[in-house]
């Protein structure tokens, strides 16, 4: 028989913290509001490339906490990191006890002017799109030359060249059918119509 192992206590311990997802879409925000790109950001996937810079909740020796932030903000890392997926990026903060600023920290400038020349550069977050957010990745360098096909549009039957027949007008009313009298072809003789002069016997009147 071995001897079983001591009860577990029943008291909770504190959860462990969840690792962050290592998939998925991400915001890469404008490094600095005074860049080319200020007030842009994207909602890149979690392969995308971009440039990495790190926050720190605690001093970190070297590091700069800009006024209106709460946290301390570095770019040289020790070196400087562009085009790197949001894992390599998460990565890296996390190798110098520091993590991805949040959105908000990056439109707050509170990386700016950091070093590594990166202010006209979008920057990895580590604030994620939510699933009801459509994800915006970075435009491809050039537009893809060959054209989509035109969709094929049915056309409608050909109308008929078969004329159709014209609208009966009103008709004009029946003709009389009761027929006139035929006029006379000959012309009458008008002395045929004076009164004759009775002669009477015996000499003139």
């Amino acid at each position: 028989t071995i001897k079983p192992t001591p009860s577990p206590t029943n008291e909770l311990t504190d959860a462990p913290t969840p690792p962050p997802p290592t998939s998925g879409s991400y915001y890469a925000v404008c490094g600095s509001s005074t860049g080319i790109c200020a007030g842009d950001e994207l909602q890149a996937s979690s392969s995308d490339l971009h440039e990495v810079r790190c926050c720190s909740d605690v001093l970190i020796s070297g590091w700069e906490k800009r006024a209106g932030c709460d946290v301390w903000g570095e770019s040289n890392i020790p070196a400087c990191h562009t085009g790197k997926t949001w894992v390599e990026a998460n990565d890296l903060c996390a190798n110098v006890e520091g993590r991805l600023c949040t959105r908000a920290e990056l439109f707050d400038d509170c990386t700016s002017n950091s070093g590594c020349k990166m202010n006209d550069h979008h920057i990895w977050s580590g604030t994620a799109v939510t699933a009801s957010e459509p994800t915006t990745s970075a435009p491809a360098g050039s537009p893809t030359p060959k054209p989509t096909d035109s969709p094929t549009i049915k056309p409608t039957p050909s109308p008929t060249n078969e004329l159709t027949s014209a609208p009966t007008v009103m008709p004009t009313p029946s003709p009389i059918n009761k027929l006139t009298s035929a006029p006379t072809t000959e012309p009458i003789d008008s002395s045929s119509t004076l009164p004759l002069q009775i002669i009477g016997n015996g000499g003139s009147p």
